[in-house]
Formats: C-alpha cells, sequence, structure tokens
C-alpha cells in the first residue's frame, strides 16, 4: 500500500482573525511546521483557498470541487488528485506535530480499512488527523452532493476505527482562538 499526505489549510480563520497557516510558532509558520512532519512522503498535497500558501513549499496544491464545504471538500479533491492508496490527513493548525504520528497512521493503517482516525484519552474523534483510503472517495462525493461537510458524519459510511493512547492528547491540541495561541505560549504548570 502506497501512502501519501494532505495538509488541510483551506479555512477560514474566522475565530482566529488571521490565517492560521502562517502563524509563526518557534519561528516559523504553522504550515511550514507541517510539511516538515511529512516531508517523508512521496506526496504532499495541500488543499487551501490560497494558492499562495503552497508557493516555496514541496507540496502540490488540491483545489476543492465543491468549494466552501470545508475540510470534506479538501480531503476529496486531495484523495482525487493523488495517485497514491491512501493519504495521511492532518490540519494545518497543529502546533506539537510531530513526525511520529503520520508515521505511527501509516503503521497501524489495516488494508481492509477505509480510514483510521485519532482519538484522544478522553474517546473524543479527531477526524481531520488519521488515514483515508480512496475507497472512502464514493462515500465523501455522496455526502458532499448531499450538502453534508462534516467529517465526523463521514465514518459510520465508511470501514473505520480509531487509534487512541499512543499519541499525548497534546499532539491534537489545534490553535482557532487568540486565546489558544497564549495557553500554547504560556509554560505548563507544574
Amino acid at each position: 500500500m502506497t501512502f501519501g499526505a494532505v495538509i488541510l489549510a483551506g479555512g477560514r480563520s474566522r475565530r482566529m482573525g488571521q490565517c492560521k497557516a502562517e502563524l509563526v510558532i518557534g519561528g516559523e509558520t504553522l504550515l511550514a511546521h507541517t510539511v516538515r512532519q511529512l516531508a517523508g512522503f512521496p506526496e504532499l498535497w495541500l488543499s487551501a483557498n490560497d494558492p499562495k500558501l503552497a508557493e516555496g513549499l514541496p507540496v502540490r496544491l488540491a483545489v476543492d470541487r465543491h468549494p466552501g464545504a470545508g475540510p470534506l471538500a479538501g480531503l476529496e479533491a486531495a484523495l482525487s488528485a493523488a495517485d497514491c492508496d491512501a493519504l495521511v490527513c492532518v490540519p494545518c493548525d497543529l502546533p506539537n506535530l510531530t513526525a511520529d504520528v503520520p508515521r505511527l497512521l501509516t503503521e497501524r493503517f489495516s488494508p481492509a480499512l477505509d480510514a483510521l482516525v485519532l482519538a484522544d484519552s478522553g474517546g473524543r474523534l479527531h477526524p481531520l488527523c488519521g488515514v483515508y483510503h480512496r475507497r472512502a472517495l464514493p462515500a465523501i462525493r455522496r455526502q458532499l452532493e448531499r450538502g453534508e461537510r462534516r467529517v465526523l458524519d463521514l465514518l459510520p459510511h465508511l470501514r473505520w476505527d480509531s487509534l487512541s493512547g499512543e499519541i499525548p492528547d497534546r499532539v491534537l491540541y489545534n490553535l482557532n482562538t487568540p486565546e489558544d495561541l497564549l495557553r500554547l505560549s504560556k509554560p505548563a504548570e507544574p
């Protein structure tokens, strides 16, 4: 089985007030950080509303066929364009993402599955962090045609599983608001 990866960076960042992919943390943008963590994949896709985000990065741009339909449309665009069997999917707003996460996802992905998604220690699913096989495309397209945009609502239509307990919850911490960014910059309490 061959794997590629897709970074979802097409959100409007309304709550953050600026493009999350371009936030600078530790001297690099969140998008550059994410690209670095996925550097080992032969196919690296970027789903973004702004094509300029791809400039200077070793990514291929996946153009939504359903503009405004959220991350599900980005996943559909990348899976449709990809040559590989499955894509590791991650959002661009995970400042604690490490290369171990996509590696673990590909190691644990079973050929019998359409999707494998991460879950935190409380069991909450994070469907934007996972692996999606090309076999999921018909279900994704049906959902988009019905106007349903939530990736979580896609899972019941797939053969899927979740992976929990092997990745620290802090890796799944995503930035949505300026307050989230402030919390990230505060030292951890003992």
